[in-house]
């Protein structure tokens, strides 16, 4: 805290020794230290810029631990290495591995500080990271407008050049993989093979944990199947312990290995049964979701889903993306996460920006399920700090009933009798449907009769019992809500007959 406190003193006693123009009314003051500036407000010191340095300011102190713990190691087994070349046993050997550790040499520093900067993703990277870092660059309209989508390219390139070229067999399609394996220095080949057979063996390893059912890679495409998957408890790029899901792939280069075995695995298990073409098309699919799930490829991820489908996710996306630029925002949303337990219906720019604000977003309607239950944020171990989601085990009757009879209802329409609904109203349809659904449907698999049916009879009799009960919640709303009986009378007037909704 020391350092900003000095930065803030330094630029006040700038303006108060009046050597900024315009200090007496608005004035930016410029430093080396950044793009963003500090202002003089009529006489006094406002640290904007300081403000908006901090959080990378703190990744910076992050990653320099990291190269300094990582430095440190890579002289100890460069030590250990060179002491067992040279031939030194028992006592001696340990005095020679201490003595290097203590008075590295100039080429193994070199070679310290080269591997220190690339397992702390601090490296200038291969032609991955340099062509994102490129793109990221470009300028439209005179900025650099892709750096807001992808604001860490440089990390987010070596991430997925350490897990896909450097531990998978793909490192193969690599020049710079193949040249280090195939390297005259016998220390770079031993690296280079031992990073791509551990890379390998633990994609491996989680493969066979989700042929017995114990990882989870990125879960559904289908959106209806994937939120009745989750609500059973499921959850994309988790280990299952005991009833709990724990996710793993925001654990860089680790965690992508895992997921990417877990998909592998699903792939595999298509052989039998789909084209070449279908299992390529598998790989590619399985490949890009993951890299698409990173936290760090959110942002080209959103993209991707507004370009794809703007109808459904173009006003989301832009929504989104504006309120990221409220200061802080990762930070507020995280601590939001941890006084609003709820996701909640954003349907306009400010309901974006209350989202991620703490105790303001408690004023917006929350998200509901198909029981019309609220949605909660998933749970975190160690707190909202955490990227460590974990997810329980749901062992319902009727969802597990759904699940194996690949019954997966969508959520109800924001509309009745063709009447678009408020928030308030479809979040009230939504509710009553929901919960009167869930209850006729405990009621249903819980009978003797159900038990008797085969699949055909229980997927129609669910199916059915769906279809009539939001039949009847429709009916409540209307009775409720007299205004939507009046419009839909209204636009029938007018040659807008409504159509029946699901």
């Amino acid at each position: 805290m020391q350092a900003p406190r000095d930065a803030f003193k330094a630029g006040q006693a700038l303006i108060d020794s009046n050597t900024i123009k315009g200090a007496n009314g608005i004035a930016p003051i410029y430093s080396e230290n950044g793009a963003t500036p500090d202002v003089a407000l009529f006489g006094y010191y406002l640290p904007t810029g300081e403000l908006v340095r901090m959080p990378s300011r703190a990744v910076g102190a992050l990653h320099a631990v990291l190269y300094a713990g990582n430095y440190s190691a890579e002289i100890r087994q460069l030590a250990y290495r060179q002491a067992a070349e040279e031939g030194h046993v028992d006592s001696d050997f340990h005095a020679r591995t201490a003595y290097l550790a203590q008075n590295p040499t100039a080429e193994m520093m070199e070679t310290a500080m080269f591997e220190a900067k690339r397992t702390s993703l601090l490296s200038k990277g291969g032609k991955i990271t340099n062509a994102l870092t490129n793109l990221t660059n470009q300028k439209i309209l005179g900025a650099p407008l892709i750096k807001f989508v992808l604001p860490f390219a440089r990390i987010s390139g070596d991430i997925l050049a350490r897990t896909l070229s450097e531990r998978t067999p793909l490192g193969f399609l690599s020049s710079d993989v193949r040249a280090e394996l195939f390297s005259k220095d016998n220390y770079v080949a031993d690296m280079a093979a031992a990073r791509m057979l551990i890379g390998t063996t633990v994609a491996t390893l989680f493969g066979s944990l989700a042929a017995a059912g114990q990882m989870t890679g990125s879960g559904p495409v289908n959106r209806d199947e994937a939120n009745l998957w989750r609500m059973a408890g499921y959850q994309p790029h988790s280990v299952k312990i005991g009833d709990m899901f724990y996710d793993l792939h925001r654990l860089g280069p680790l965690g992508l290995l895992a997921s990417l075995g877990a998909d592998f695995y699903e792939v595999a298990h298509k052989l039998p049964t789909e084209t070449a073409a279908q299992i390529a098309a598998s790989v590619v699919q399985s490949i890009s979701k993951n890299i698409l799930d990173e936290s760090f490829m959110k942002g080209p991820a959103d993209l991707i889903k507004a370009l794809d489908e703007p109808d459904r996710f173009g006003a989301s996306y832009i929504k989104n993306f504006v309120s990221s630029f409220v200061p802080y925002s990762a930070m507020l949303s995280q601590l939001d996460r941890n006084t609003d337990p709820y996701m909640r219906e954003t349907r306009s720019l400010l309901d974006a920006v209350k989202s991620k604000i703490p105790y303001e977003s408690d004023t917006l309607l929350p998200k509901r399920d198909i029981w019309g239950e609220p949605i909660q944020h998933p749970a975190s171990i160690g707190g909202p700090l955490s990227s460590i989601y974990e997810s329980h085990l749901n062992r319902d009757p009727v969802i597990l009933a759904m699940m194996d009879l690949h019954i997966h209802p969508a959520q109800v329409e924001r509309k009745i009798a063709n009447v678009v609904l408020t928030d308030e109203q479809f979040d009230r349809y939504a509710q009553i449907a929901g919960r009167m659904t869930k209850k006729n449907l405990d009621t249903l698999v819980a009978s003797t009769a159900f038990k008797q049916m085969n699949d055909e009879q229980r997927h129609d009799s669910i199916n059915e019992v769906i279809k009539r009960t939001r039949d009847t919640a429709r009916g409540m709303i209307k009775m409720e809500y007299q205004d939507i009986v009046i419009k839909a009378t209204q636009q029938k007037k007018n040659g807008f007959p409504g159509a029946t909704p699901r």
